[in-house]
């Protein structure tokens, strides 16, 4: 059982993307010049790996703004890129037409400036680990195993974790000068859907402190708004 445990604590420090199968893209960092500054694009899925390749680029490049377009990934490996954005100072960026959703959220909020191009799709969910389909059959394979004592570990150990998270994700958007509203309107839905945000909210959580203001025009996000059905991509992903 100890095993099986430890594997089921290694998952939860994982945040999957989305409900079910949203495909997630390759993880890759692409530096260009724009106006004399220097961008980092960071696309695709967020790992200890990529965390690894940020932070070399990092130490060895300039680089003034950092640009996302990811559906999410490992939180534990955002929050370390995020701290090295914050400690260098810099702007980040989601470019027009890019997606942040999840983990790429808690990057965004360490720019000290923060943009938000136009048709944009932004993603926040309640922390849970059980987005992880390993950690789902980990833990179905715990209770099958080891039947009401196995159940019983599960659920202290998710309650135990579960708490860990959010006030971890707490601590974090307080630190990056965003607001707690954000928090609670995360936790507002079930842990397998996923918010899209509108323009509106952002500015309301400080997720966007630059101008422009929103138009009279604006027409919010440009995808459903809340996504639960584990089979339901989002059309954003489908890219």
């Amino acid at each position: 059982m100890g095993g099986r445990l430890g594997l089921f604590a290694a998952f939860f420090a994982l945040l999957l993307v989305l409900p079910g199968k949203a495909p997630i893209k390759a993880y890759e960092l692409e530096p260009f010049l724009r106006d004399g500054r220097a961008i980092l694009l960071l696309e695709g899925e967020i790992s200890y790996q990529e965390e690894g390749k940020f932070l070399d680029h990092a130490a060895k490049f300039r680089i003034d703004e950092l640009w996302l377009n990811s559906g999410g990934g490992n939180v534990d490996a955002a929050y370390k890129i995020a701290k090295r954005v914050r400690d260098l100072k810099l702007l980040t960026r989601i470019p027009e037409g890019g997606i942040c959703a999840s983990a790429c959220v808690d990057i965004l909020l360490a720019g000290v400036i923060r943009f938000v191009e136009e048709d944009f799709s932004v993603g926040i969910h309640p922390g849970s680990a059980f987005r992880s389909e390993k950690l789902q059959d980990s833990v179905i394979e715990e209770i099958q195993e080891e039947g009401r004592e196995g159940a019983i570990d599960v659920i202290v150990e998710s309650e135990g974790r579960g708490s860990v998270m959010t006030s971890e994700w707490i601590r974090h958007v307080i630190s990056m000068g965003a607001s707690m509203g954000l928090v609670d309107l995360a936790n507002s839905v079930d842990a397998r859907c996923m918010i899209f945000l509108s323009r509106d909210e952002m500015l309301r959580f400080n997720i966007v402190n630059t101008a422009p203001r929103p138009t009279s025009k604006y027409e919010g996000p440009l995808c459903k708004q809340i996504i639960c059905d584990p089979d339901e991509v989002h059309p954003c992903l489908q890219q």
